[in-house]
């Protein structure tokens, strides 16, 4: 069983739009991902306020249909964040396209599919609020060129961290980026 694990500390990503306006410096930080020998599973402790991302895998190539999340919220909401506010993003490198939206709160404009929240799982704020659920996507969507970050889902949402895992049912394959960034996005 082969295992890599990563611990570092966001690098900052200045002046790349994020939908309508990018502000700098990030606060997200990407505590540690764990790649485990099944091609699909994105383990992962990551730690930002609301609308903070990190890019995770990219390029991507190939199709998901559905996302399976086990993750927990380990800190109390703090401004209404919940444990369903953990989001997934697959998007250009830059984020000036967004393709696709799995969990999170608020609607960061992606153009093919858009799925806020776990299907009602972690609805609450209290520190420890797991979430439980699998995602289907609605059909097989192609993510070839994409690039796949994980973020914190509620854009007026205060500082949390998320450890767990997601699974990704379909062909697509990738690679963990070592160069993470985080990005702070205001979105209007």
């Amino acid at each position: 069983m082969k295992k890599l694990i990563l611990v570092l500390m966001a690098v900052l990503i200045a002046g790349t739009a994020f939908a309508a306006k990018v502000e700098g410096p990030g606060t997200a930080k990407l505590i540690a991902t764990e790649i485990s020998d099944r091609d699909d599973e994105v383990c992962f402790s990551f730690e930002g306020e609301g609308a903070d991302v990190v890019l995770v895998s990219g390029p991507l190539s190939g199709s998901i249909y559905e996302v399976a999340a086990d993750f927990t919220m380990l800190l109390e909401g703090v401004n209404f964040t919940w444990a369903s506010d953990f989001m997934v993003i697959f998007a250009n490198e830059d984020l000036s396209e967004i393709y696709g939206q799995i969990g999170g709160y608020s609607d960061f404009g992606a153009t093919v599919f858009s799925i806020t929240g776990w299907n009602g799982a972690g609805n609450a704020g209290a520190a420890g609020t797991p979430v439980v659920s699998t995602v289907d996507l609605g059909g097989s969507h192609d993510i070839t060129g994409m690039y796949m970050f994980i973020g914190n889902g509620y854009a007026s949402g205060g500082n949390n961290i998320w450890e767990g895992c997601v699974n990704f049912h379909g062909d697509a394959v990738g690679t963990v980026d070592t160069n993470f960034g985080s990005m702070k996005a205001m979105f209007r």
